[in-house]
């Protein structure tokens, strides 16, 4: 009896010493294959929105003028979902059409399908078990897809900033500043980081793709009618504390620069979905 511990003992450690070595080569490797199957569909999505940011720019000398006016007679729920509509400054008719709706969402349905294409869609295509028999641990493979969504979410945030700088440098009431740009940026990217990050979780708790996408849609629809119908109830008022759209750009960056507190609860909220789906992950009975 101790004769065969002793064998299978020496035959397991190599093992265990093997997986120690070449697992962050594995979890490097991981990342670096994930950059590479999704950096086109990243650049298309960061492309079209500065071209939209581009052509928003663009339309503020001919239109921001006429477009203030019916701004100002909307309904002040109506006028808090697009931004407030302050479109009397090109800051605030960019805000209107950029910053406020398509930025935000754009943003976080990348993340969320970046992170809902990894253990999600791993599970469901069966290549989980092909990345399990690596010498990368589950809770390796989760952090793979965090960093491999990471640089892709930077990447679009900073694709539509050159799309702002551009846009700003082409308009000649262009006085929004380099600083609020990339700011606001900061803020898109962080709510990108959100997306992937609930994504993870929802993945690694249900391991189902369409569901983690239809979660983090829903959260951003929420966000966004909070924002645009909690303010106008005093009652309803707190609801804003909980909308991922409020905490990243509720206090208009484009304004007012970097809001600390905003960027602090929005990583703070992906740092505790992260480990949600290390946890998730790691306990989860995996198909094969």
């Amino acid at each position: 009896m101790s004769t065969t511990t002793t064998s299978t003992s020496a035959q397991q450690a190599p093992r265990h010493a093997d997986r120690g070595v070449r697992a962050p080569a594995v979890l490097a490797e991981m990342v670096r294959w994930d950059v590479r199957q999704r950096w086109r569909l990243s650049v298309g999505v960061g492309v079209g929105l500065a071209v939209v940011a581009v052509m928003v720019f663009a339309l503020y000398p001919a239109i921001g003028d006429s477009f203030a006016g019916l701004a100002e007679e909307l309904p002040e729920g109506v006028a808090n979902l697009l931004g407030g509509a302050a479109v009397s400054s090109l800051a605030g008719w960019v805000n209107l059409e950029v910053v406020s709706i398509v930025g935000p969402f754009a943003l976080l349905l990348l993340g969320g399908a970046l992170g809902a294409a990894w253990l999600a869609g791993a599970e469901e295509s069966g290549t989980s078990a092909v990345l399990l028999s690596t010498p990368a641990t589950r809770r390796q493979v989760v952090l793979a897809a965090l960093l491999a969504g990471l640089p892709l979410v930077v990447l679009v945030s900073a694709l539509e900033l050159v799309g702002f700088v551009v846009g700003d440098a082409l308009v000649d009431e262009g006085d929004i500043g380099l600083a609020a740009m990339v700011a606001t940026h900061v803020h898109l990217a962080a709510i990108g980081v959100f997306g992937l990050a609930l994504a993870l979780a929802v993945g690694a708790v249900v391991a189902r793709r369409v569901v983690a996408l239809a979660v983090v849609g829903l959260v951003g629809v929420l966000s966004f009618l909070i924002d645009g119908f909690a303010p106008t109830v005093d009652s309803l008022e707190w609801l804003t504390n909980l909308s991922a759209f409020s905490w990243a750009i509720g206090h208009d960056p484009l304004a007012t620069g970097l809001d600390v507190v905003g960027l602090l609860v929005l990583l703070g909220a992906s740092a505790v979905l992260v480990v949600v789906a290390l946890v998730a992950h790691d306990r989860r009975d995996l198909t094969v």
